[in-house]
């Protein structure tokens, strides 16, 4: 056996070096010498370069084999092969290049140079190779094809053996030639904090940083100009451009942007028609500038916020060209406003105590806004409306809401105007209601108190219920220390409800009420003088912390009082009924003490009256003389040349009596035990404890009316006649 295998081997050794010279030469199937592609000398640095690069494939670098043949073959330019098979042979070339391919179809090349270029077959269906390129300095270049794109993968190392990617490129989805970003303004240190300070343009919108999508998704890819584009789903991805910034894509309009130097730059897109996407740039130094997109007037709104100050600051940054530069200045209080209300800054200005009710507020509720606060006037109605989107709840055109952001107020053209009378103005002021200014201030501080509660936090979930009886509650409640109307107010619309039977019977039924009957503003500004009475200034603001949290006013109520909201809301009223029945001087002094005091044209009597009031005789007969009775004239006459035609309302007398003008000039001056109304200088009519006097004076004459009827009447020289119940005179 093994003979016959000796004879066989023999007889194919002795045909093959049988075979002429011309039968072994050997040459390539492509019928030229192989020669080293133009492979440049470094490394790529792009997808794009990669594709630049000439690949041989095994056509390249196959050689036309005589059938059967092993051992050495020669061919032309110095080609030297050894032959094992028709697929597992190698070559060299004379300037060095050798190439190794074997069955499977892998081979390699080594050319004169340095280079080493690898192929690698793949055993999937419809697969290309993987390829392998070395470059003489030790780097290389390997590329993986990824069947499901039908392309190639690209890893890069350099001679360090440090390694990279080398991902498809994809441009903007709009003008995708471009490499860069739109140029932006220099940033500054911080964020402007007014409108006119801003340097647009400053915002990058969606159209000028999205990236196209391939029609076949992969992970990784380049962006414009480089950088790594990595694809979580087909609507996100993040986009890393070393050293210059990292931009992340959520879905279409949602989008974040970091710049290398911590400049940040974010968009989000609320879910309502034609809306347009809310942006906000981010200084390093943590403050923003935030553009809000307001759906009702279609328009951007600029807010500058800051979470990194003690207190968080927030505040609306108005555009000079809708609202000019603020016309007055209160302390944090920007102030916008029109002609219409030059009258009422003045008065504001004399009136309002800022430092002192910041203050106050800070100390009693831990509410403080160290930012400053815009508040937009304006002159009517359907000015407001038409930028708030909103109405005053009742149903009311004057009043204002107070926001996170500033304050909004109306109506301009319903302000008292000044007149070129310095007393007729000066009573004005003095009955200008100033309340509105502070219960929406206290509203801001109120929503800044909750920004700070939630910073740091996140997923903090709104309870669902509303509490509008707290939240005007506070506002009115706050105010009524600083507007003594207003706790006349919260007292006497609250006993209006208690006396028609209109307060709710429950606590759930506060809250389902909502606005109705004003109630958060009567009997929930009561709930909140009731909390911060019995339970302390600490409970308002563990209420406030609570529900910014998250917490519903049903939570709320019971962890702070450990009472039951029902129970809580029986105790508020039943401590307001006690409330109310003991007020009735303090209602008065509420009323009337900020009023002009209207004097008496005789002091000393009108003192002496509202000191001692009067001696009454027993009958008409003990009136035997004018000295026996008042001289109602003498004693009330008042001045009102100052205010006559030209003011009708209430004033106030030298010690808290009331007193009230017409505008035809008749004026009433009454107190709890009297009433004197004087009619325009003509007549003059008393009632003090059931008697009755009438002074005439225009003929000179008076009669006093006891409590039974009977009177007696002086004539203008002074005579007397005496009447019954009747009427009949009575000798």
């Amino acid at each position: 056996m093994n003979r016959l295998i000796f004879n066989i081997l023999l007889v194919f050794s002795v045909s093959f070096t049988g075979l002429s010279a011309q039968e072994r030469s050997v040459d390539f199937q492509t019928g030229r010498i192989w020669k080293k592609p133009n492979w440049p000398r470094e490394l790529p640095k792009s997808y794009e370069e990669v594709q630049a690069i000439p690949v041989p494939n095994l056509a390249d670098v196959s050689l036309r084999i005589p059938s059967g043949f092993t051992g050495e073959l020669t061919g032309p330019e110095g080609l030297k092969a050894y032959i094992w098979n028709s697929k597992l042979f190698k070559w060299e070339l004379k300037d060095g290049t050798n190439a190794q391919i074997w069955e499977n179809g892998n081979f390699q090349i080594n050319t004169g140079d340095g280079f080493i270029f690898k192929s690698f077959t793949n055993a999937c269906n419809g697969c290309k190779e993987t390829i392998y390129l070395q470059y003489p300095d030790g780097s290389s270049l390997n590329g993986y094809y990824q069947q499901k794109r039908s392309k190639y993968d690209y890893v890069v190392k350099d001679s360090s053996g440090v390694e990279h990617r080398l991902y498809e490129s994809i441009g903007y989805r709009k003008k995708s030639n471009r490499n860069a970003l739109p140029s932006l303004k220099e940033f500054g240190i911080t964020a402007p904090e007014s409108f006119s300070s801003i340097k647009f343009p400053l915002f990058l919108e969606y159209e000028d940083l999205a990236l196209e999508k391939p029609k076949v998704l992969s992970v990784h890819y380049t962006g414009p100009g480089g950088g790594l584009v990595y694809f979580h789903s087909d609507k996100n991805y993040s986009w890393d451009k070393p050293n210059e910034f990292v931009y992340v894509e959520y879905a279409p309009n949602n989008w974040n942007l970091t710049f290398k130097n911590q400049i940040k730059i974010g968009s989000s897109l609320d879910n309502c028609k034609d809306c347009k996407p809310n942006m906000y740039v981010q200084w390093p130094d943590g403050t923003r500038i935030y553009r809000r997109w307001d759906a009702h007037r279609k328009d951007f709104d600029y807010i500058y916020q800051s979470d990194e100050s003690n207190s968080a600051l927030n505040w609306l940054m108005p555009d000079p060209r809708k609202f000019g530069e603020p016309k007055t200045n209160i302390g944090p209080y920007d102030i916008y406003h029109s002609s219409e209300w030059n009258f009422v800054m003045q008065g504001l200005r004399e009136n309002w105590n800022v430092a002192e009710f910041r203050k106050f507020l800070k100390s009693e509720f831990q509410l403080e806004n160290e930012g400053k606060v815009p508040i937009l006037l304006f002159d009517t109605p359907q000015a407001m409306f038409a930028y708030t989107g909103r109405t005053q709840p009742g149903g009311g055109a004057e009043g204002g809401f107070g926001g996170q952001d500033g304050i909004t107020i109306c109506c301009g053209n319903k302000q008292p105007k000044a007149t070129s009378d310095p007393i007729l103005d000066e009573d004005m002021k003095r009955r200008m209601y100033f309340g509105t200014y502070y219960h929406e201030a206290i509203h801001n501080l109120h929503q800044i108190a909750c920004l700070n509660h939630r910073r740091g936090k996140t997923n903090i979930k709104d309870s669902g219920v509303s509490d509008a009886w707290f939240v005007e509650g506070l506002a009115n409640h706050a105010t009524s220390f600083f507007e003594p109307s207003v706790k006349l107010s919260i007292l006497e619309s609250t006993q209006k409800l208690v006396n028609e039977g209109r307060l709710p019977s429950s606590f759930d039924g506060l809250i389902r009420d909502g606005y109705q009957n004003l109630l958060p503003y009567s009997i929930g500004a009561y709930m909140v003088q009731y909390l911060h009475k019995r339970y302390g200034k600490q409970a308002v603001t563990e209420y406030i912390r609570l529900t910014c949290l998250g917490s519903s006013t049903h939570e709320a109520i019971q962890k702070i009082t450990n009472r039951t909201p029902d129970q809580f809301y029986a105790d508020s009223i039943s401590d307001f009924k006690t409330t109310y029945a003991q007020s009735k001087e303090s209602r008065r002094s509420w009323k009337y003490a900020q009023l002009t005091k209207m004097i008496p044209k005789n002091l000393k009597k009108f003192q002496n009256f509202s000191k001692n009031r009067m001696e009454l005789p027993k009958s008409i007969r003990d009136i035997r003389s004018l000295e026996d009775v008042l001289p109602v004239y003498e004693t009330f006459e008042a001045d009102i040349s100052a205010f006559k035609g030209k003011r009708e309302g209430d004033f106030q007398g030298p010690n808290g009596e009331m007193f009230y003008l017409w505008q035809n000039g008749t004026y009433k001056w009454f107190d709890d035990d009297y009433t004197v109304t004087i009619f325009d200088g003509k007549q003059v009519s008393f009632e003090y404890k059931g008697w009755k006097a009438i002074e005439w004076l225009e003929s000179n004459q008076r009669k006093w009316s006891a409590p039974d009827g009977s009177s007696v009447l002086f004539g203008p020289n002074g005579e007397l006649r005496y009447f019954d119940a009747n009427g009949k005179p009575v000798p």
